[in-house]
């Protein structure tokens, strides 16, 4: 298993490109408003935001809330995760989800402490997803986050991260999309497997798309066929596949929940020309 080790160069390699990128009420399917009870305050600052302090964590997060929000309406919520050495303002900058999402999310990108996230030792991961349940709860009083539509993406250490945090949270993840990364696994011999030894995780089913560049070096497809794998099995998908738009994804089939792949040729450590149209694109379905 590929853990810490690596993301030791990654950030270096990609700062130039990637601008600290970073290493290693009811649902609606079209991703427009639900009209919800009253909460915020129609005065609150909306648009970019800027850098934000969770007081009770004393940790910093970038908060990007529609302009056209009102007070009364009830939001998505996408958490975008650095990769190691990077910053919420730089995956901001490099994602571009913005643009992608028209004004139909509210998104937030957590700072890592130290600029990283933990996700192989128990009691600093346990910090870490401690402070996004604190942030995802702060959000919904705040910000009129509808609570059953919060998603998670993250690129190479961000992607590990969500892919422990989809497994451990207390927050009910509606779908995550991983960028360049591994994981679930394992920690400190507490976890337990199942019979075919297969993680058991406490959020065992989740809807779940992987992006993963064939030209990797830093986060090889070896390691990122490990989250499709755990959540093709956690999600009772078959072996058989259909074409996915964007090319050249595909879905899995036999699904409880869904189960995309997207294997990329010549990619190397680094964010995927669609990325933000293929991670908008699975949560807004």
């Amino acid at each position: 298993m590929m853990r810490t080790t690596v993301f030791t160069s990654v950030f270096a390699r990609v700062l130039v490109s990637a601008l600290l990128l970073g290493a290693c009420g009811s649902d609606d399917s079209t991703g427009t408003v639900v009209t919800g009870p009253t909460c915020g305050d129609s005065t609150v600052k909306k648009g970019y935001v800027g850098s934000q302090t969770l007081a009770a964590q004393g940790r910093t997060y970038e908060l990007y809330v529609p302009d056209a929000a009102p007070s009364e309406a009830t939001y998505p919520l996408i958490l975008v995760f650095h990769g190691d050495g990077g910053t919420g303002a730089g995956i901001r900058q490099a994602f571009n989800l913005e643009a992608v999402t028209g004004g139909k999310a509210v998104i937030v990108y957590p700072d890592g402490e130290g600029r990283s996230w933990s996700i192989d030792t128990a009691e600093s991961m346990a910090k870490d997803i401690a402070f996004v349940d604190a942030l995802v709860d702060d959000l919904a009083t705040t910000r009129c986050i509808d609570k059953s539509r919060v998603y998670a993406t993250g690129f190479s250490k961000g992607a590990y991260f969500v892919n422990q945090l989809a497994c451990r949270s207390k927050t009910s993840f509606k779908a995550i999309a991983t960028h360049a990364g591994g994981g679930p696994f394992g920690i400190d011999g507490t976890d337990q497997y199942d019979d075919h030894g297969h993680l058991v995780c406490a959020n065992k089913s989740i809807a779940a798309l992987q992006v993963q560049g064939l030209s990797d070096n830093e986060v090889p497809p070896s390691e990122g066929e490990k989250p499709r794998e755990h959540w093709r099995v956690s999600n009772g998908c078959n072996s058989s596949t259909s074409a996915y738009a964007p090319s050249p994804c595909v879905a899995y089939g036999g699904c409880t929940l869904p189960e995309v792949y997207c294997a990329i040729p010549d990619l190397g450590h680094g964010l995927w020309s669609e990325a933000a149209q293929v991670t908008w694109g699975f949560f807004s379905k």
